[in-house]
């Protein structure tokens, strides 16, 4: 301190740094003598002074390392932030990563450049968007929004799966009726594999075995019967119109029955039942009347349209055309079609290296 210097870089073998003029001297340098040969002949007016003066000055560079660092890390984190945030709205519109240098930088720089000036231009540069940097981009975005994903069907009593309109339940349902009955013939066919293992081996399964395996095809039977109940059967009347309710809906439990009276009763939710949908009403209604909101969206919940399936065929035939053919469309289908927004700030915080380079 004496001599004007401080330590700097590895604690085990810092080097020096002036106080003065900000030069850097190496561990191997910091013997006294060659300390003073600097202050003497790079600060001869400075040789004398006391130490409370370099105090000083090592407080001043201290608060000055300290903005400066602050401000770079501030910087840095802005830099990277717009980089998701480009490669976000690339994958939106379903374009090829390399549109980010290619095009839509050089785009910016021109707009700031004009409007702004060269020099607000200048920091545009600093922003990745090479291709493989708006790829890994893209696939922080896709797992920040899968992560979302799991997190709220985690806390949700039911959710809907989109299908296609091929997947016919009551084809599966009466599939396995066929199989239990060719089971019990002794006819495996169906199971090709089993079939040719049979044919090669020149054996008969014992009736224990067979039974076994009748027993496995009655439990996925009733699984998908209780995964997808027969609604014809049921009296699900008062969910399309609670407001009309004339008589005791079939299986309705008593406390269920007077909670239903006490929300045909109810003028506001009445007028609400006009202006919006059956999902978003009886969502609305959960917070008073809880069992019956649940009920209610158990029945709504098959009925889901076949658009996203769809959609999701459209953005695939789109994404992954012939001069795309070795790109994992997956991480940008899944920003096209989900209506979830990724939380930028958490996918930055959770990467070590804020910045990375091309």
């Amino acid at each position: 301190m004496s001599f004007g210097f401080t330590s700097t870089g590895n604690e085990e073998a810092p080097d020096a740094v002036c106080l003065l003029c900000n030069k850097i001297l190496a561990n191997s340098s910091l013997a006294p003598t060659k300390l003073l040969r600097h202050l003497e002949t790079n600060h001869p007016t400075d040789k004398d002074k006391d130490i409370s003066f370099f105090k000083r000055k090592l407080e001043s560079h201290n608060k000055s390392r300290s903005f400066i660092e602050k401000k770079f890390t501030t910087d840095n984190q802005k830099i990277t932030k717009a980089s998701y945030k480009v490669s976000y709205r690339i994958a939106l519109a379903g374009e090829a990563h390399v549109i980010g240098e290619s095009l839509i930088k050089p785009c910016v720089q021109d707009i700031v450049s004009c409007v702004l000036g060269e020099s607000y231009s200048k920091q545009v540069e600093s922003v990745s968007l090479s291709n493989n940097t708006v790829k890994k981009r893209i696939n922080d975005i896709a797992d920040d929004i899968e992560l979302e994903l799991i997190s709220r069907l985690q806390a949700c009593n039911a959710y809907a799966l989109q299908l296609d309109e091929s997947t016919d339940v009551a084809g599966f349902w009466l599939q396995f009726c066929l199989f239990s009955f060719a089971v019990e013939q002794n006819n495996f066919e169906c199971f090709q594999t089993l079939s040719d293992f049979l044919e090669e081996s020149e054996v008969d399964l014992d009736m224990e075995i067979r039974d076994g395996i009748k027993t496995h095809l009655s439990s996925l039977q009733q699984s998908l019967t209780d995964y997808f109940p027969n609604l014809e059967n049921q009296d699900n009347y008062w969910v399309q119109n609670p407001f009309k309710i004339k008589e005791k809906p079939k299986g309705f439990h008593s406390l269920d029955y007077e909670n239903l009276i006490e929300l045909s009763s109810d003028t506001q939710f009445e007028a609400k039942f006009r202006t919006v949908s059956l999902t978003i009403f009886w969502s609305d209604v959960f917070d008073e009347y809880p069992n019956l909101a649940k009920q209610a969206i158990r029945i709504l919940l098959p009925f889901a349209t076949t658009n996203l399936c769809e959609a999701g065929f459209s953005k695939y035939v789109a994404t992954k055309t012939k001069y795309r053919n070795k790109l994992d469309a997956a991480p940008d289908m899944r920003i096209q079609l989900s209506n979830l927004t990724p939380n930028f700030k958490r996918i930055m915080e959770s990467k070590k290296q804020v910045h990375p380079s091309h």
